[in-house]
């Protein structure tokens, strides 16, 4: 990657002379992007869950993660703005290529291996469509041959919009924000038809730690252990950087960054909640965890309650939220895979959309390969890189922000530092649990 001689001096005072006021929709874009990294199909079951197992009681659990996501989402915008190269190739400056490569391979490794995860989540959100057209259980008519033609004319898509379009984000941007607003549609009007008790929302948002009642089993806090390190993406935050350079933001968008990264997020929390609320209102107290295996399970417990629309409704905001998270999440993987080897770090990068096309299609063929499910060995896989790379994402971005040579403008806020103290300490602790788990089998 060539590097350019300009200084970081001489980098901010050309971005100060070119910065523009933006429209609202254009500018929070990239905080939106990383919204819908977060709000997949796994954040989409795990809300849902919550309401199930606990009611009301922990609606303050997404508030609380949405705020943590929104302070790391600013610290990597600014990261963005303040440092001439991206994070990747700073750190080969600074550190060596080695380590670079390094963070890139690993964070390359567990997207990959998601990656076969999202292929059978989108197969899972279109179950109850084809339950609702063929009156018969999707399992029976769902055979090889349709899951394959699925896929492929899904990932067939991706890769053509990948290759197709010379400048890559502008569309990335605007077919994302169609889909956030496919899901809202869905999941907002499954709220209008739960209407659910304000008094009990109140109620929920003020942080408690329920208890189970007497004679009754522990109630099951893995499911809250699942939606923060969901919800909580490391991964999406350490994006941001590399979104902010795509939308060419300078030290004068710092500020309104911030807003729009708020803004941008917000929408992930509101969401979460939303579905969290729907199922608190409707199933608490009449199914249990163990009758929703997916998301798309869900859907289907709402049907007595609200008829064969909610299913639909449900399900399309299932499919908008499992296909972003699909197309963001290699993305992620072949941008830092590609930066961290020294190829560029810019999506117009032809390395960069090899790397992203390879990330589609393996989860692709492992998915076809074992029927349309995510093999266990290769989940838990990704989640034994997670419990080494997520943390280091996290540490890189801390030694980012503390560098001597940040002052004047290019500064960072003691506030941004200690946040991101909290949140290496958040996914460390998730790392350490995740690893637990997976000792005990």
């Amino acid at each position: 990657m060539n590097q350019s001689n300009t200084t970081p001096t001489e980098s901010i005072s050309s971005a100060e002379a070119g910065g523009k006021k933006r429209g609202l929709f254009e500018s929070f874009g990239p905080a939106l992007i990383v919204a819908s990294v977060v709000l997949g199909p796994g954040s989409i079951y795990l809300a849902s869950a919550i309401g199930v197992e606990f009611g009301y009681s922990l609606l303050w659990v997404p508030l609380l993660a949405t705020a943590l996501m929104i302070c790391l989402v600013m610290i990597s915008a600014r990261l963005g703005v303040i440092y001439e190269r991206t994070l990747c190739d700073e750190l080969a400056h600074r550190l060596g290529r080695p380590v670079a490569a390094f963070v890139g391979i690993t964070v390359f490794l567990i997207i990959a291996s998601f990656q076969t995860g999202n292929n059978a989540a989108i197969l899972f959100a279109i179950d109850p469509f084809l339950e609702q057209i063929t009156g018969q259980p999707a399992d029976e008519i769902r055979g090889f041959g349709m899951s394959a033609t699925i896929l492929l004319l899904l990932n067939g898509f991706i890769l053509v919009v990948l290759f197709g379009f010379k400048k890559l984000y502008s569309p990335v941007e605007k077919f994302l924000m169609g889909l956030v607003l496919i899901m809202m549609i869905g999941f907002f009007v499954n709220l209008g038809f739960a209407r659910p008790s304000i008094l009990s929302i109140g109620q929920g948002l003020i942080p408690n730690i329920p208890q189970p009642a007497p004679g009754q089993p522990d109630l099951n806090w893995t499911l809250v252990i699942g939606f923060f390190a969901t919800s909580v993406s490391i991964a999406g935050a350490f994006y941001q950087s590399y979104l902010v350079k795509e939308k060419g933001w300078g030290i004068n968008d710092i500020k309104q960054g911030m807003t729009d990264s708020l803004l941008g997020i917000a929408i992930l929390g509101i969401v979460s909640a939303v579905i969290m609320i729907t199922a608190a209102e409707v199933l608490f107290g009449t199914v249990g965890v163990d009758e929703i295996g997916t998301a798309a399970d869900v859907g289907r417990q709402l049907e007595p309650f609200f008829g064969a629309a909610s299913v639909v409704l449900f399900s399309l905001g299932l499919f908008a939220g499992a296909f972003s998270s699909f197309l963001v999440n290699a993305m992620i993987g072949g941008t830092l895979l590609s930066d961290g080897l020294g190829k560029g770090g810019r999506l117009d990068e032809s390395s960069t959309r090899g790397f992203t096309a390879f990330a589609l299609l393996f989860g692709m063929t492992l998915a076809l390969i074992f029927g349309g499910t995510a093999p266990a060995v290769v989940i838990t896989f990704a989640q034994a890189l997670t419990i080494l790379g997520l943390p280091v994402l996290a540490l890189v971005m801390l030694y980012l922000v503390t560098r001597p040579d940040l002052t004047g403008p290019r500064a960072v806020p003691m506030w941004m530092k200690v946040v991101l103290v909290i949140g290496c300490i958040v996914v460390i602790l998730l790392a350490i649990r995740t690893a637990i788990n997976l000792l005990g089998g």
